[in-house]
């Protein structure tokens, strides 16, 4: 079976909800996990890249 992989890209800068933000990316990264995605890929940014690589951690 071949691996699946998600790659996160983002701004620096974030606007708007921060919060809102993370509940989605928590939403959308529990889908990808339960569609068989095994490898997460961060940017090394501070901002949107670091969130996310967070959030797939607390995950």
């Amino acid at each position: 079976m071949k691996e699946k992989s998600c790659c996160f890209s983002g701004h620096r800068v974030i606007t708007g909800s921060l919060e809102q933000i993370v509940g989605v990316l928590t939403a959308e990264i529990k889908k990808a996990i339960e569609s068989g995605f095994e490898n997460f890929i961060f940017g090394g940014a501070a901002g949107f890249d670091t969130e996310a690589a967070y959030t797939v951690v607390k995950i």
